[in-house]
Formats: structure tokens, sequence, C-alpha cells
């Protein structure tokens, strides 16, 4: 069994101005919802990314999400961020990317992925337009048939789709895409290149990007208690929040560690 308390907590040594900060968004920033549509950004994090744009430190989102569903969520359309598990990214300096993949093996799979799943209406599908996930948090029962309608696609389509696992969802994602992949072009950037980064999320699809930070020998902040290639550890998004709140306080302070009550581990 993991123990909580394994990894250290995520002390930054030096002042913020040497790191670029880079964050999933569900489960990391916010609260898991039963839709994606449900999730709201809260006031501490909106302060942290305007503190960070303020002194001009780099940050990005990096996201299962569409860019598109990115900029609906945090009301702007000019942020750096990787959708798509890395499929499309947008960087600072607003230039994009995105994947090229099979029009019709996108169209084909979305076809069969919806008659599949129509004799099982507890099942979410959302269309990603290049990606393609099954939901099944309402009905974690059916977590088996989600998961083996989602392999069989991809067995049917190896050069194009890979199996994605998360938090009671599985997804269709373009087989070349990755998280750690993500942070690497972002990391390469020049809004990003020379900083050190720190990478923030929760949930397995995550895991690339972790070891992608390692690396760098930069700082990866596993959120929640499953096992992980982390190296520090945040308990749950409350935590995350107390953590960005800390990080202001000890930057308005000049201090170099987290505010006082920040750097204590929850009990």
């Amino acid at each position: 069994m993991s123990d909580l308390f394994a990894l250290p907590y995520p002390v930054l040594p030096h002042e913020l101005s040497r790191y670029a900060f880079l964050f999933d968004i569900d489960g990391t920033l916010a609260g898991l919802r039963p839709t994606p549509g449900e999730v709201q950004i809260n006031d501490t994090v909106t302060r942290f990314l305007a503190f960070l744009s303020q002194r001009r430190i780099p940050f990005a989102l990096i996201s299962g999400r569409s860019i598109l569903d990115i900029d609906t969520l945090f009301l702007s359309h000019d942020v750096p961020c990787a959708g798509v598990h890395g499929a499309e990214i947008r960087y600072a300096d607003g230039k994009c990317e995105r994947l090229a993949i099979c029009g019709s093996d996108v169209a084909h799979v979305w076809e069969r992925l919806k008659l599949a799943c129509m004799r099982y209406p507890a099942l979410r599908l959302e269309n990603k337009l290049i990606s393609f996930a099954i939901h099944f948090r309402d009905a974690p029962e059916l977590a088996a048939v989600a998961m083996w309608t989602a392999a069989s696609l991809a067995e049917l389509y190896p050069d194009t789709f890979a199996v994605q696992h998360g938090k009671f969802v599985c997804e269709l994602r373009p087989v070349k895409a990755s998280k750690g992949a993500a942070v690497e072009k972002m990391m390469m950037s020049p809004a990003f290149c020379g900083r050190t980064p720190v990478y923030v999320g929760d949930d397995i699809t995550d895991e690339t990007a972790f070891r992608a930070v390692n690396e760098m020998e930069g700082f990866s902040v596993k959120v929640g208690d499953e096992e992980t290639s982390a190296t520090h550890r945040l308990k749950d998004v409350c935590d995350v929040h107390r953590w960005l709140d800390g990080l202001m306080a000890s930057a308005a302070a000049g201090c170099r560690v987290p505010a006082q009550g920040a750097d204590k581990r929850p009990s």
C-alpha cells in the first residue's frame, strides 16, 4: 500500500522566477465533477495564475480537455496549454500545433464507438474531434465494458489510436500524443526554456509528464495517494489550493519557503 507521506511536501528552494509551472486541471486545480461542464475554477487558482502573469513567470495547462474546452473553462484564449493529452499545443507566442491523424479512421472509430455503447446509456461519450472518451463515473459497474470497448477499437486502429486510462474514464487518444511529450515541447519553447519545471497532476495520464520533468531535474508533484513516479506529493485539490496560497504569501514576504502553515502536511 502506498504511503501518503512517503514523498516530500513540495517546498521550492528558489525564488519563483526560476521556475515554470505546468498544471493538469481536473483533479488538480479543480475537483472532479460528474461531467466536465460542471467543473469550476476557484478564486485561488485565478489569483495564482494572475500572480504568475504579473511577474512574467511562465505557466501552462496540460490537460485531456481540448484547447477550446480549456479556453471556455478559464475564460481566456491566450493561456499556453496542451489539450487532448498533448495532441494539440498552444505556445506562449500564440503558435499552435496539432498532431496529424487519419480523418477516415477518426470518423470510423466514432461511429463504431457510438454503436458499441448504444446498449449502455449510462456510459457518457465525449467527442474531442481527435480523441474519444468513455466516462463511467455515473456507472462504475460498467468500467469493464468501457475498457473492453476502447481496447477493442484500439486494436482495430493501432497506428492511429491508443487507450488512455484515467479516473472513471478510458479514452482513445492519438497514439503519438502524451502529456510527457507536450511538457518537453513546452519547456523547449522560448518563454519556458532555461526554467526549472514544476508539474502538478493527479492521474495516471500525468505519469509521462512526471517522468519528463524528473529527467529535467524539476519538481513533479502528485495529487493523491496513488503510486507514482512523481518526486513530491499533495493530498488533494484543497491541499493544492493551500500550497498555491502559500507560494503567493511567501513571494509577497520575500521568502523562499512556503508561508507559515503552508509547509505543513495535512493530518
